[in-house]
């Protein structure tokens, strides 16, 4: 038998959480200034372009996630100075599917370069299924200009320029007092800003006005997260996976709070829920289902997450502990 004593299961936070889109700005893009402009283009299969916002996530050819930024209401996402190299993109969000785009290389003597990804609506739910969209019914109907300066703000966020990007969704909820995504998206500036206070209350109005939107409890949750206050976090993601059942980035936060809370159980159990999603992103969910199973005595479940989790991202700043973990496990008797 072994106890989780013997291996200090309660640690300091995982330190990519703090490297979320949505908290800090990635090295590399958007610094130089001599990089190439990159847009993106999504469509709906009838050559439509999307209207709601969609997340955009620019992927290095291993997988692993730079950066992120959302459509415009012409379905066009931007991403400036981004170096030389093999990229990918895929986007999520709204009614569409996730759809992953295929390879395409960037030049450095490229000044600008454009990708189309094709999405399709995702599959109808009837009223009574939970997993309502995130878009408040009360942005479906926001006026023009309210909308045109929520655009300038993501496209102002995407390129660095906060203060802008924080004039512009101000500008557009003045327009437009209801409009919960200008909430959210204002919120997120404020984080950029390190401004985790006025962050929050945009985050509680975007829910305010929202009570499915499942982005905006995940990001009230990460405020509460690095706050140290697992208490307050816990209870907003699991709205946020009610919300939104394919949620893996609020999966992984619930999974690593249940772990630090001493919920086993309950850790081990989310783990394999996020397992069962893309999660290309959040292979780190292996590693703290692991240590989970540790804790509960599950020596084989316990080795194989480890193992899994080293397949998945055997170049993790965490493979090192991981490596070390499991061949502890391996040598102790069961």
């Amino acid at each position: 038998m072994f106890s989780a004593r013997h291996f200090g299961i309660v640690v300091a936070t995982v330190a990519w959480l703090c490297s979320n889109p949505a908290f800090s700005q990635p090295s590399g893009i958007g610094e130089t200034g001599r990089g190439v402009t990159l847009q993106v283009r999504v469509m709906l299969a009838n050559d439509r372009p999307v209207e709601d916002p969609l997340r955009v996530d620019l992927l290095a050819s291993g997988g692993q996630l730079l950066t992120a930024g959302w459509t415009n209401s012409n379905g066009m996402a931007v991403f400036y100075d981004v170096p030389a190299g093999d990229y990918r993109v895929r986007v999520s969000g709204g009614n569409v599917q996730e759809t992953l785009g295929g390879f395409f290389y960037l030049e450095s003597r490229m000044r600008n370069h454009s990708e189309t990804v094709v999405v399709e609506p995702s599959a109808s739910k009837p009223a009574s299924t939970a997993g309502l969209p995130t878009i408040a019914i009360v942005d479906v109907n926001v006026p023009k200009d309210a909308r045109k300066a929520v655009e300038k703000g993501v496209e102002a966020f995407n390129h660095g320029d906060l203060e802008d990007a924080r004039k512009s969704f101000e500008i557009a909820i003045a327009k437009y007092p209801n409009y919960a995504s200008a909430y959210n998206f204002l919120g997120q500036t404020f984080i950029q800003q390190k401004d985790s206070e006025r962050g929050r209350h945009a985050f509680e109005k975007a829910i305010e006005l929202n009570q499915n939107f499942a982005e905006a409890y995940t990001n009230l949750a990460k405020v509460y997260f690095h706050q140290q206050k697992l208490d307050l976090s816990e209870p907003l993601l699991e709205k946020a996976v009610a919300a939104d059942a394919r949620n893996a980035e609020a999966l992984t936060y619930l999974v690593q709070v249940q772990l630090l809370s001493g919920k086993y159980d309950m850790a081990a159990a989310n783990a394999r829920r996020v397992h069962e999603l893309p999660h290309n992103d959040y292979a780190i969910v292996h590693f703290m289902a692991a240590r989970a199973l540790r804790a509960n005595n599950q020596r084989p479940e316990a080795i194989s997450e480890y193992k899994l989790f080293l397949q998945e991202a055997p170049q993790s700043k965490n493979a090192s502990q991981a490596r070390q973990e499991l061949t502890q496990m391996e040598n102790l008797k069961p």
